[in-house]
């Protein structure tokens, strides 16, 4: 079987790297067991711990009694709510938790209305293991949300570089 890499980054102006270790605990999020299985041994295998939940009320329900350190989060779970739900939810408690959408789907517009829900990656499923790996270590998920999402905040920075 051959793994296909697809990723679209938002680039980050700064913020906290998600460490490799084992006190970073990731939430996952998809309705598929088999990918929510593959994707945990490969975060085990890195060292980090996660919680799976499998549909849009278990991942908000988890979200909010315990501190993760990112969200993977599958665009499709199959009810109500779903990834997009899930994003909005978790964006109105926190806006600086890298989340990582994926999806089957490889519409270029799904991709684009995540990054700008606030989702700070996303991924086509299938994937490499290093792709998820490289995303939660890496720098382009550690800028606020609030100001990698906000128009006026953007406006705002842009004002600040021309005085």
């Amino acid at each position: 079987m051959q793994w296909v890499e697809n990723t679209l980054f938002k680039t980050a102006s700064g913020g906290d790297i998600v460490g490799k270790s084992n006190e970073s605990l990731i939430l996952l999020v998809d309705d598929d067991h088999v990918v929510a299985d593959v994707l945990s041994s490969w975060l085990t295998a890195a060292g980090f711990k996660s919680v799976v939940a499998s549909n849009g009320r278990e991942a908000i329900d988890k979200f909010r009694l315990m501190a993760f350190s990112a969200v993977v989060l599958d665009v499709d779970l199959g009810v109500a709510p779903d990834g997009f739900g899930v994003l909005e939810e978790i964006r109105r408690e926190n806006l600086d938790i890298p989340v990582i959408m994926m999806s089957g789907t490889a519409n270029v517009h799904v991709r684009e209305d995540a990054i700008q829900r606030g989702a700070c990656a996303f991924l086509v499923k299938p994937f490499e293991p290093e792709s998820l790996l490289h995303l939660i270590t890496a720098s382009t998920c550690g800028a606020k949300v609030a100001e990698r999402a906000s128009p006026l905040a953007a406006a705002g920075n842009d004002l600040k570089r021309r005085r």
